[in-house]
């Protein structure tokens, strides 16, 4: 590749070779090698694999680490650093065939296990054959588009200069310039805001945005609806309060998000009526019987955390987990980090160890499988709903309709959106797809079926608005979930570190510092729900549709939209998705009449044992009944089980009811058995014995006349004890494989077991008097096994991964061993027990004792939070702080915000720094630099860098500087790289660090809960560290355009254009009246606030790299629009807004009245030169406006010797705090002391200002010379209240009121459009006049502002230049998207 050639995507290469090569017969000749620099992240190695590749060399990772190693951003050496990273994506590739079943590479490579997304069926046929593709998009003119363009960004087609630093992707985490993301500073805060001021109009605005058809970010936002001519009432739609029944919220566990959030949206959704989702981690007893605390919706996943029997009798609806749709093929994760003591106790595990449940529950198989699992579900709780939830992905139709016939009350369809981030990358962005594609394709296919009045269909996945569960139910939803918005209700800001336990606000934490910081109210998400069923009901109203129900499945109201947003947008091809052909048939939504009927009235439970026992059963009498039994009976003593825990809870003592079985025991045995009731079965038992005994007691044995040997035959089938809890099991005979796994808390004793015993076990004790097959305790992270290894090679067969093997000695292990093979041979009559007990002390050394090693995450919990495991809610313990990772490539600091205070550079004290005028704010140190970058969150919407408009005022840096990524780099010492992220957006962070009242700061989280970071004072350190160091060197441009540009205006927009258009090889002069280049730079500000040698060092180095200055020359005056046309191929006009505002009043015309502007422009020439300037030496002063000129001015008064000096306010006097009306992050309308009040205090005793007053009237002597003022003050309506006149003595009036725009002569010299608001009208938002070749920016098109915004116009105008004089739109840069 180099400036003539392009290189073609190398999956587009591989995948097009392989297919010829498989047309040609020729595939098995030949093996495809693939040396690329594309390659980077594991999907793009499992990509190739799968479309053909036998071999990658990808040559520019390896090159990229080696730059990380010699920047010192990577601590190894480079033959480690390159086997670790294989070995990372060989692991991942690994992981990705074993979700799809694969255990060989072979079988992998070729295999083409991909759906594809927005790629043109005839490229799919040619390139991808036999891809599933049902979304159309692109072809081969587009690919080459986007491809010439990257090139384009390396290799200037002109031959300018181009920028090879690298833009940020902002995939996973927001950033300037990268992708666009639903979810920003914007959405967020319009949302919260709407929730708590229950205001449905801010609400509307939200969805404005979220559904911005000119924006699509999904495939429902290609959709758009087919209104009829005439919407019917809205009084005749279905109501609020029918609608939200159907909403829920998503899964998310106890443990993943705090108690507090986790609680909220359970009280939130029993309000409406509408479920909360409990997630996987269970959920705490005092909430599973509280009708207004307890989640709805209890969640089963395969690692059965915290399932009981009395978690299950409290549901509504069982959920079963089959898969994530943000995640597919992986388990739930909660890190260990997380698995504080109270979580451990819920979730029946051990605190501080990581908790994983794998994607496939061991009791599951087959659609028979999950079959039995819904029947032994729907036993548990027969009033409750049995649910399944399905990842969006081809074929799920196919598996809609095996759930459907197995059973399953709803199915959801889960979308690939959404998740806390606790999973590799690949499983976050390259897994998983729309739910617009599953729900499409799950309602199809249950019609086609018959089968879909079975069944509710539910969707969820990002769903935010009422526009789209509008679209949901048209595609075929009934029911709908939300997780994302309604925790950003709660006050969730989006910071994607849910995974690290350091959510700031409280939401996803289990810190219990920062759980204080939770805010969030139950009527938030009330509001929320109601909203979208609010805004749900008027586009059914436009649709003409009265009911939810009446709008299940009519895709013939919908079409794509048209004209698209975009050109891609154009390409996509809806048509599989939008297929009406289903619209009119029948049956095609739920009828509760066509619901599986499980015939529970014919189970032993109902139809012998409940009428057995009688009153008995509620009075809890002591009863022991006979039963006989065979396979065909499932689930036995589950419906009397969950009775039980319905009248009794776990009050009932062991063996209150007894029920002694014969024959063949079925399926799932004594599922969920709980206290109080014990099965004993002489005979023996299919798969699942024990399937989440929660306190029960279960007696396996073979018939008493039975001639063979129990402690070597088969007893009970596999996976028995999966998910116990509690309870005791003994088994006199063998079981099969998965015996125990994930057991939480249950006492069993068994004579032998299968491969993979004691799996995944987090608690519990576990005797087996025999042999073990392969992988024995794999996974095990809490519990004890004890195991009799007669023949001495156990560990054989042993996974040493988490466990370690040694005998039995302590004298509590004997005890514990010897009592539970006591209790066995007491219930089972064991021979082997027999013989065991008898000779106790000769079989104790044949044991083994298998117990997890302490990892050093459990040893760091003990230490931090101490040694408590035991139950009880109020076990919080300290504060977590995460360690810091040795070696490798750290990435910030997860809890610096917590363990550092915020620090800004000390400025020296007013009384003596107004004895001169240089800066008076020394820089932080390198340390305490590297402190406050530290304390950086590494937001993942970053407010900080947003320059959003929040509630009229600009929230967040306007110059979307990558706060995130620079203060990163300060905290790890990387100054150079800290300076090339900072100059990417900042062309003089020198100027912004100094002047710049930091909107940044503003908008930091921290500044949510505390102190916000140093920003500024970073930035600041950055770039004055670069200048020391040499590293701000000139960088002229290697080639030269040819074309020219004038630039009329040196402040910072006309210095920002004229650097951006200079670099790119444009000859640039710079125009400035004044007798010095800088504009409100050099003469504006004053020196203490901006010394001009800083203002000096750029404009030297500007000008070593070409561009030419030009003082003491007026546009306008001194030459013209046609001279500068004539001279110049572009002009570009930044004359700022330099027109100041003035006073009408008596006595205004005469001396000793200044302008701020002209008075503070003096004093800096006076400074500079020694020339004459007004001095406010012993007058008192007043100054008029209370604005940053007004204080600038203040300052100036004092170092000159003024007498008093004061400054009167319009405005009312804001408070101290933030109110409830401008809260966090909008800019903070809070009375504020600048350095020039600070100094006036510190000198007069008291603040200078006076508000909400104004001057009337100008006093002046015989000889015109000004003796004082009369003020007034003004009433609500800024109007003066007659009687409150009032004299201040003054001999110097100061005029800081604004500005107007630019002045007349300018705009009039060049014809330029003015605006209503005088100033220079561009357009389409952009920067071009109505003169061709003349362009604008700064304050002379947008009014006064500050100096951020002149440098972003500066920018944004340089960019439209370009395109403008090189008739190409290619940059290396793109332009800032306007947010105002």
């Amino acid at each position: 590749m180099d400036e003539n050639h392009a290189a073609i995507p190398s999956l587009l290469a591989v995948s097009a070779m392989e297919q010829h090569l498989v047309r040609t017969g020729k595939r098995t000749a030949v093996s495809i090698l693939l040396e690329s620099a594309e390659p980077r992240e594991v999907h793009h190695f499992a990509a190739l694999l799968g479309y053909g590749a036998r071999a990658v060399n990808p040559y520019l990772a390896e090159e990229t680490i080696v730059d990380l190693i010699e920047e010192g951003l990577l601590d190894k050496d480079f033959h480690t650093a390159v086997a670790d990273y294989t070995a990372a994506v060989l692991h991942g590739v690994v992981k990705i065939a074993a979700k799809m079943g694969i255990s060989t590479l072979q079988s992998y490579q070729s295999a083409q296990i991909f759906e594809a997304v927005g790629i043109r069926q005839d490229v799919i046929d040619k390139y991808f054959t036999n891809t599933v593709s049902r979304v159309g998009g692109i072809g081969l003119e587009e690919m080459a588009a986007a491809v010439e363009r990257n090139h384009d960004l390396a290799f200037d087609p002109l031959g300018q200069e181009t920028d090879l630093t690298l833009e940020s992707l902002g995939e996973h985490k927001a950033r300037a310039g990268g992708e666009d993301h639903l979810y920003n500073p914007q959405t967020i805060h319009l949302l919260q805001q709407a929730v708590r001021w229950e205001d449905y109009g801010l609400f509307k605005r939200y969805t404005a945005l979220v559904d911005d058809e000119t924006k699509p970010h999904t495939l429902r936002g290609l959709m758009e609806m087919k209104y009829p001519g005439e919407p019917i009432p809205l009084e005749e739609v279905e109501s609020e309060d029918s609608i939200v029944k159907r909403f829920k919220t998503g899964a998310m566990s106890y443990g993943s998000i705090s108690r507090e959030a986790h609680e909220c949206l359970a009280q939130a959704m029993n309000l409406l009526g509408g479920k909360s989702n409990s997630g996987e981690g269970g959920e705490e007893d005092d909430r599973l019987g509280d009708p207004e605390r307890y989640s709805a919706i209890k969640q089963m996943a395969s690692g059965r955390f915290g399932v009981t029997s009395a978690y299950l009798v409290s549901a509504r609806e069982i959920q079963i987990k089959m898969g994530q749709g943000a995640k597919p093929g992986e388990g739930g994760h909660l890190p260990a980090g997380k698995v504080y003591p109270w979580i451990a106790w819920c979730r029946h595990s051990t605190p501080g160890v990581t908790l994983i449940s794998p994607p496939p529950h061991h009791d599951i198989y087959s659609i028979e499988d999950l079959a039995q699992l819904i029947y032994d579900l729907k036993c548990a709780n027969r009033q409750a709903r049995i649910s399944v939830k399905l990842v969006s992905e081809a074929g799920v139709g196919t598996v809609a309709a095996g759930v459907a016939k197995a059973g399953a009350q709803v199915i959801l369809i889960s979308g690939h959106d959404g998740g806390t981030g606790a999973a590799p990358r690949t499983s976050i962005h390259n897994a998983g797809l729309p739910w617009e594609l599953g729900l499409a394709e799950a309602h199809q296919n249950l019609i086609q079926n018959g089968l879909r009045s079975h069944v509710v269909l539910e969707t969820d996945g990002k769903l935010m608005s009422g526009r789209d569960v509008a679209i949901a139910c048209m595609l075929g939803a009934e029911e709908f979930g939300f997780a994302t918005a309604p925790l950003v209700t709660l006050g969730c800001v989006m910071m994607r570190v849910c995974n690290l336990d350091t959510c700031p606000v409280g939401v996803a934490t289990q810190n219990p510092e920062l759980r204080k910081r939770f805010t969030g109210k139950p009527e938030y998400v009330v509001n929320f729900m109601r909203f979208v069923a609010r805004e749900l009901r008027e586009h059914m109203a436009r649709l003409g549709v009265r009911t939810v129900d009446q709008l299940v499945g009519r895709t013939d109201l919908l079409r794509v939209r048209k004209p698209a947003a975009n050109q891609r947008a154009a390409t996509v091809d809806l048509s599989a998705i939008l297929d009406s052909a289903y619209a009119g048939w029948p049956k095609t939504r739920f009828d509760p009449a066509d619901a599986y009927d499980f015939h529970l009235e014919d189970t032993v439970d109902l139809r012998v044992l409940e009428q057995k026992l009688g009153v008995a059963l509620e009075k809890g009498d002591h009863r022991r009944l006979e039963l006989a039994v065979s396979s065909t009976d499932r689930a036995v003593g589950t419906i009397l089980g969950s009775d039980i825990t319905l009248l009794h809870g776990e009050a009932l003592p062991d063996d209150t009811f007894v029920v002694k079985c014969t024959g063949g025991g079925g399926q799932s045995f004594g599922a969920f058995l709980p206290r109080g009731l014990t099965l004993e079965l002489e005979g023996d038992a299919n798969d699942y014995l024990g399937k989440g005994l929660s306190g029960g007691r279960i007696i396996v044995y073979p018939p008493k006349d039975s001639p063979f040997d129990p402690a070597e035959n088969i007893l009970v089938g596999n996976v028995a004890l999966y998910g116990a809890t509690s309870g005791q099991a003994f088994l006199n005979g063998v079981t099969g494989e998965r015996f125990c796994v994930r057991n939480s808390g249950a006492d069993a004793v068994v004579e032998g077991v299968g491969d993979h015993g004691c799996e995944y076990m987090t608690g519990g004790r576990v005797v087996i008097l025999g042999p073990t097959g392969r992988n024995f305790a794999a996974g095990m992270s809490g519990g004890i096994a004890y195991v009799l290894d007669e023949d001495h090679d156990l560990y054989l067969r042993l996974n040493k991964e988490l466990v370690s093997m040694g005998p039995v000695t302590e004298e509590g292990d004997i005890e514990a061993l010897r009592g539970l093979i006591q209790a066995h041979a007491e219930a089972t009559g064991s021979p082997k027990a027999g013989r065991i007990l008898a000779n106790f002390g000769a079989w104790l050394p044949k044991f083994r004792r298998f117990a997890p090693r302490l990892r050093p995450d459990v040893a760091y919990h003990r230490l931090v939070r101490g040694p408590g495991y035991g139950p009880g809610p109020g076990r919080d313990g300290g504060v977590l702080c995460q360690r810091q990772r040795k070696g490798g490539l750290t990435v910030g600091k997860p809890t610096g915000f917590l363990e550092y205070a915020r620090q800004g550079n000390h400025c020296q004290p007013p009384l003596e720094r107004v004895a001169y005028w240089n800066e008076f704010h020394p820089r932080l140190g390198r340390e305490e630099r590297q402190r406050q970058g530290a304390r950086c969150m590494a937001c993942g919407v970053p407010f900080c860098q947003s320059g959003a408009v929040l509630n009229g005022m600009v929230s967040g840096c306007p110059l979307h500087n990558l706060v995130p990524e620079w203060n990163d780099l300060v905290y790890r010492r990387k100054l150079g790289r800290a300076l090339e992220r900072l100059l990417k957006t900042n062309d003089f962070p020198e100027f912004t660090g100094r002047v710049c009242p930091a909107l940044c700061e503003a908008a930091c989280t921290c500044g949510l809960n505390g102190q916000p970071v140093t920003v500024k004072d970073n930035e600041l350190g950055i770039i004055e560290e670069a200048w020391e160091q040499g590293l701000m060197s000139p960088r002229p441009p290697e080639t030269r355009t040819g074309r020219t540009v004038a630039v009329v205006g040196s402040g910072p927009a006309g210095l920002s254009c004229a650097q951006r258009l200079n670099r790119r090889g444009h000859s640039v002069t710079v125009f400035e009246r004044a007798d010095r280049p800088g504009g409100l730079l050099m003469y504006g500000i004053p020196n203490m606030k901006l010394e001009k040698s800083v203002v000096q060092r750029r404009l030297d180095l500007m000008a070593a790299e070409g561009i030419a200055f030009r003082t003491g020359v007026d546009a306008g005056r001194d030459v013209g629009q046609e001279e500068l046309r004539e001279q110049f191929d572009a002009v570009v006009l930044c004359c700022g807004a330099a027109q100041p505002r003035d006073l009408d009043v008596p006595g205004r015309a005469g001396v000793d009245v200044w302008f701020a502007v002209d008075f503070l422009t003096g004093a800096t020439r006076a400074l500079l030169d020694g020339t004459y300037c007004p001095s406010a030496q012993g007058k008192d002063v007043v100054i008029v406006g209370g604005g940053d000129t007004g204080n600038d001015c203040v300052g100036t008064c004092i170092r000159q010797g003024c007498k008093s000096v004061t400054q009167l306010e319009i405005m009312r006097k804001a408070t101290g705090a933030r109110t409830a009306k401008n809260p966090w992050p909008e800019w903070p309308r809070v009375c504020k002391t600048d350095y020039g009040q600070e100094e006036a205090i510190a000198i007069f005793g008291h603040d200078p200002r006076i508000y909400e007053t104004t001057v009337s009237h100008l006093l002046r002597d015989a000889e015109g010379h000004l003796t004082g003022v009369e003020t007034v003050l003004l009433g609500p309506d800024r109007k003066p209240l007659t009687g409150t006149e009032k004299l201040l003595p003054c001999q110097l009036l100061l005029i800081a009121v604004g500005f107007l725009g630019p002045q007349d002569y300018v705009p009039e010299a060049f014809g330029l459009t003015r605006t209503p608001c005088s100033t220079v009208q561009t357009g389409g938002g952009g920067y071009s006049t109505n003169i061709p070749g003349v362009f604008t920016a700064g304050d002379m098109r947008r009014g006064q502002s500050l100096v951020v915004w002149a440098i972003r116009e500066g920018r944004e105008a340089a960019w439209e230049v370009d395109r403008y004089l090189m008739g190409h739109g290619e940059w290396t840069e793109l332009p800032l998207i306007q947010t105002d």
